[in-house]
């Protein structure tokens, strides 16, 4: 058996004890730290592993909720292009089995996925499609009134919403100058006037120019956009004034509406330009100087519910494709 010698007293053990002492402490303290940095990590992670699962989760949801707008789009169109007359309780009939289809679609995709949807049909607005399309030749015409070739009319007056307007325009058939140009004019309910003017430069390129006008008729404010460099003059181009787009680019002058603000339409200078267009307003409307009009569905109002094991979520959505964004 090994002998087991004692400590000898004396300053020196005291110094050693201390050391010891000071030792331990300092491991005790290393051990503290790191077990806190494990827990705090572990916290850290699980956090954010539960918020990217709700950030997820809520990205579903809208995307979700962005095909359940796109499936009654394309039923709204679908209807309005292929309903000949419009009886409101027969369209009504016939979009809600198209809203109930869609929620069956849904339903059966999220369900796959762990999730419930239910989409569920709320009510529609009726409206009036106006149009200029190409005549029998097959040729387009300028934008005069149908009843007497005004080159100055009005096309609507005092709707709140409108949608889907569209103006296919030939470049060449375009003013250079601007005094001359073709001009869509919006005429809101306090006074407020904007004149969205479309010109011809350099002979074969277009210029979209919005100018605020004064009660006087003076230029208050204005702004461009879309000049197309190596065009044609035989070339076509779409100004979408409500989805504020020329040729499919975005074009921000455009972006000029205003939320529950009533306007009147009417084009200046019809004469200047040669081409096809049409718009849809919210109700019935005074359309009688557009070629063409009929009554269609305007909007269609659906309730949205989602719910997974992460989120809930209830919304009502209402669908007019191509209104403003305001």
């Amino acid at each position: 058996m090994a002998d087991v010698s004692r400590l000898r007293d004396g300053p020196w053990n005291d110094v050693s004890r201390a050391q010891l002492f000071l030792v331990g402490a300092l491991s005790l303290a290393v051990v503290f730290v790191a077990l806190s940095l494990i827990l705090n990590s572990a916290i850290y992670t699980e956090n954010l592993a539960s918020r990217s699962t709700d950030a997820a989760d809520a990205s579903a949801a809208l995307d979700t909720r962005a095909d359940v707008e796109t499936g009654v789009a394309g039923l709204i169109a679908y209807e309005n292009r292929n309903r000949e007359s419009f009886v409101e309780a027969e369209v009504e009939t016939a979009v809600e089995g198209g809203v109930d289809e869609l929620n069956s679609q849904i339903g059966d995709f999220s369900v796959r996925n762990g999730r419930v949807v239910q989409v569920s049909y709320v009510s529609l607005n009726s409206g009036t499609a106006a149009e200029q399309s190409a005549n029998e030749q097959s040729e387009v015409e300028q934008f005069v009134s149908a009843e007497d070739s005004t080159t100055d009319w009005t096309v609507a007056s005092g709707h709140e919403s409108f949608r889907a307007f569209e103006q296919r325009v030939k470049i060449g058939s375009l003013a250079l100058s601007e005094d001359d140009a073709f001009a869509t004019e919006f005429t809101a309910d306090d006074g407020e006037t904007y004149q969205v003017r479309l010109l011809r430069v350099n002979d074969d390129d277009l210029r979209v120019k919005v100018v605020r006008l004064t009660s006087e008729g003076e230029i208050e404010e204005s702004n461009h956009c879309a000049l197309y460099d190596d065009a044609s003059a035989d070339e076509y181009v779409t100004v979408d004034l409500t989805s504020a787009t020329v040729g499919g680019e975005p074009c921000p002058a455009l972006e000029f509406f205003e939320d529950s603000v009533a306007y009147d339409v009417a084009y200046v200078n019809g004469d200047q330009v040669s081409g096809t267009y049409r718009l849809v307003v919210d109700g019935s409307a005074d359309v009688s100087e557009v070629p063409e009009s009929k009554e269609v569905i305007y909007a269609v109002t659906v309730d949205f519910a989602y719910s997974s094991s992460e989120l809930d979520y209830e919304t009502t959505i209402r669908v007019a494709p191509g209104e403003p964004n305001v």
